[in-house]
C-alpha cells in the first residue's frame, strides 16, 4: 500500500483519538503530601468502569492531604475540565467549553499555586484528551502550549497558529515556533519536542531552552528515556498495521535512530506516542503504559530486556514528582490507592471526594 493511503487512514485514526486517551501525569506532591483528584479524567474513569456519572468532577479539583485524609476543594472552574496537570507548586487545568449549536469553543489553561491561588489564565490554547498540547517545565515555572483555530468539517483537527512558553515567575509569554501538533518538554536534555505536522507523525522540531534555538530533529518521536538514550516513536514507511488497523510503534536508540524493538499490534501496548498512552520512568528504562478509559489496566515494560516487568488492571490516574509511586483506581467508586510502581506493593488507600 502506498504512502498517501498510509497517511489517510493515519489521519482517520488521529482524529478520533482524543475521546479515548487519559491524561495521566504528576498529580501526587510528596514532598507537601498532596493528590490532586478531578475534571474529567477521573469522571470518565468512573462512568467507563462503573456506570458512575459523578458531575462534581466536571469543573471541580480536590486537594487530597496524607496527613488527615481530608480532601478539600481548591479549584472550581466556570467550565468543564478537561485535564490537570501538577508539577513542584505549579497546578494547570486545562477548561474547555464547547457549544456545537451556538459554534462557541472556549479552551483556556488555568495556573495555580498549590493553594489554589489563580495566577493566570492563558486563552485560546488547543486542547485534547492526551494533554500533549501542553507541558511543564521540569522545575515547574514554565509552561509550553500551542495555540490554533479550529476547523469544522475536515479531519484535520485544528490550523496551529504558534508554540509558545509563559514563564511564571516573570510573568513573559514568548512565541517560539509558528506551529506544532503536539509538545513534550523533556526531563533528560530540558528542550521541547514538537510534532511539526499532522499527516506525517515523524516531522519534528526541537526548541532548546538554553539558547533559544529551534532546529529540525531527526528523532521520530517525543516520548523520550529519563537518560535521554531511547525514545518511542513511528517509521514513516511503516506507520500503519492496516490489517490492525494501529499504528506501529518501535523503540530507537536516540543516538543512532535504529529501531531496537516493536510494540506488539493490536494491543493497548502499541498505542504509546501518539494517543498519550505511556511515559518513561525517570532514572530508569523503563515505560509505564496505560489503556484508555474503557479498558483501564496498564503494565510497566523493561526496554533492556523487552520484556514486560509487571501488569495491574487497574485504572492509573497519575503520579508523584520521580515516578516512584503511582495513583490508581481499581472500581467501586470509593477509593484510589497509592502504590509502588515497579512492585505494585499497596502503600495507602484514599477516599474518593463525595
Amino acid at each position: 500500500m502506498n504512502k498517501s493511503i498510509f497517511m489517510f487512514i493515519v489521519i482517520i485514526i488521529l482524529a478520533g483519538r482524543a475521546a479515548y486517551s487519559l491524561a495521566t501525569t504528576t498529580i501526587f506532591n510528596e514532598e507537601r503530601g498532596d493528590i490532586y483528584i478531578g475534571g474529567g479524567d477521573i469522571a470518565r474513569i468512573l462512568l467507563y468502569k462503573d456506570n458512575i456519572r459523578k458531575t462534581t468532577f466536571r469543573n471541580k479539583v480536590y486537594r487530597i492531604s496524607l496527613e488527615d485524609e481530608k480532601a478539600r476543594l481548591i479549584v472550581e472552574t466556570k467550565d468543564r475540565i478537561l485535564s490537570l496537570k501538577a508539577r513542584k507548586s505549579l497546578l494547570v487545568v486545562a477548561e474547555i467549553n464547547v457549544d456545537g449549536e451556538s459554534g462557541k469553543d472556549h479552551r483556556s489553561l488555568l495556573l495555580y499555586d498549590k493553594k489554589g491561588m489563580l495566577l493566570k489564565t492563558i486563552d485560546g490554547v488547543v486542547l485534547s484528551t492526551s494533554s500533549d498540547t501542553y507541558s511543564l517545565s521540569p522545575d515547574g515555572t514554565e509552561i509550553a502550549y500551542l495555540t490554533g483555530n479550529k476547523l469544522y468539517e475536515t479531519r484535520k483537527p485544528f490550523d496551529p497558529t504558534g508554540v509558545w512558553i509563559y514563564n511564571v515567575k516573570n510573568n513573559e509569554t514568548k512565541k517560539i515556533a509558528g506551529g506544532g501538533y503536539e509538545i513534550k518538554w523533556s526531563d533528560h536534555d530540558n528542550k521541547i519536542y514538537i510534532r511539526d505536522n499532522y499527516r506525517d507523525p515523524t516531522r519534528m522540531s526541537i526548541y532548546d531552552t538554553n539558547k533559544g534555538v529551534l532546529s529540525k530533529s531527526t528523532h521520530k518521536g517525543l516520548l523520550f528515556s529519563g537518560d535521554g538514550k531511547h525514545y518511542v516513536g513511528v517509521q514513516a514507511e511503516n506507520i500503519m498495521d492496516v490489517d490492525a488497523d494501529t499504528p506501529v510503534f518501535y523503540i530507537f536508540d536516540s543516538t543512532t535512530n535504529k529501531k531496537i524493538h516493536q510494540f506488539k499490534i493490536g494491543e493497548y501496548s502499541a498505542r504509546i506516542d501518539w494517543y498519550g498512552y505511556g511515559a518513561f520512568i525517570k532514572r530508569s528504562n523503563h515505560i509505564l503504559i496505560w489503556g484508555s478509559y474503557a479498558k483501564g489496566k496498564y503494565k510497566l515494560f523493561d526496554v533492556d530486556t523487552k520484556q514486560t516487568i509487571r501488569e495491574s488492571k487497574s485504572h492509573l490516574l497519575g503520579w508523584n514528582e520521580d515516578m516512584t509511586k503511582l495513583i490508581v483506581y481499581e472500581g467501586g467508586g470509593k477509593q484510589i490507592h497509592i502504590e509502588e510502581t515497579l512492585t505494585g506493593k499497596r502503600l495507602k488507600s484514599l477516599d474518593i471526594p463525595k
